[in-house]
């Protein structure tokens, strides 16, 4: 048996068709699933009941169904008749106009894929009017014509931290950075940010820290590598909020961990030299936090 496709269109549902009984309805769609290119099911009355499933006798009524007049029928040719009866079994009426409909939708889905690519080529002529930004450029991977800036905001060009600024002091300072530049409207595009990242890798962290507080400082919009003799100024800054250090302590690793005098207060005495940034910063919130509100005599005394 040949294997054929034959389309059901969901319209079938409201049609006087389904208002027939279960077995009439399994017939119908039987005989749409064996019927062959000329739209003719070859079968006898007993063969087409057990392909559908049912009894000859409600086979013989179904085929009735078909073959009679149908007055409530959408179409209206060979009276609402569907099928008849030819040479060895059946013809389906009216299945070339079904047929037609699925054409007719491929057809007008290729006219308007054409109109489409016709319109997308005459973007692209037109394209060499416009400014770089707005440009509308092909992609390789789809037929498809798309805005650059569209794309950029879908998917954004991503950075990374060099590992050898990867620290928390350095996250701090370069979050910093970001937020200083968005606040002069300045915000830095990622390809920026990726050059400033390597640039700042060839100066080591000490250094790369002391470059951005300084561009931050004097309301720079970029960076410049801190001079040898700024680099003294930069050393002894606090690691929680970077203010100039008033005690310090050496770490495991021999660098200097300066606390400005609020944080140095705020740790009581505590050593924070086996510490790291931050376990530092946290005891020194939570200290702040407790911390009892001074009076505004107590303030102005202190100023």
């Amino acid at each position: 048996m040949a294997d054929h496709y034959s389309p059901l269109f969901a319209s079938i549902l409201t049609s006087t068709l389904w208002q027939e009984s279960y077995s009439t309805r399994l017939l119908w769609v039987t005989m749409l699933a064996l019927a062959d290119e000329t739209d003719t099911v070859y079968a006898s009355v007993p063969g087409l009941a057990f392909q559908a499933r049912i009894t000859e006798e409600e086979c013989r009524e179904g085929l009735n169904r078909f073959m009679s007049p149908d007055p409530d029928s959408r179409t209206k040719e060979f009276e609402g008749r569907r099928v008849k009866a030819v040479d060895g079994g059946w013809f389906l009426l009216n299945r070339e106009k079904h047929r037609k409909r699925i054409f007719d939708k491929k057809a007008y889905q290729r006219l308007y894929m054409r109109k489409r690519r016709s319109k997308n080529m005459l973007d692209m002529e037109s394209n060499e009017n416009l400014t770089e930004p707005n440009k509308l450029v092909k992609l390789d991977h789809v037929d498809v014509y798309v805005d650059v800036n569209k794309e950029k905001k879908k998917n954004p060009l991503v950075f990374t931290i060099p590992d050898t600024l990867d620290t928390p002091e350095f996250l701090k300072v370069w979050s910093d950075w970001q937020m200083f530049r968005k606040e002069i409207k300045r915000a830095i595009a990622p390809s920026t940010a990726k050059r400033q990242l390597k640039k700042l890798e060839t100066l080591g962290l000490s250094d790369a820290i002391a470059t951005i507080e300084l561009s931050i400082e004097n309301g720079w919009q970029g960076l410049f590598p801190i001079k040898a003799t700024e680099r003294d100024n930069y050393s002894d800054r606090c690691v929680i909020d970077h203010k100039a250090g008033h005690k310090f302590q050496v770490n495991e690793k021999g660098e200097k961990l300066w606390l400005c005098k609020a944080c140095y207060s705020a740790m009581k005495g505590t050593p924070w030299g086996r510490l790291n940034r931050g376990q530092i910063e946290d005891r020194v919130e939570r200290a702040k936090r407790v911390q009892p509100r001074k009076s505004a005599m107590e303030e102005i005394h202190e100023i």
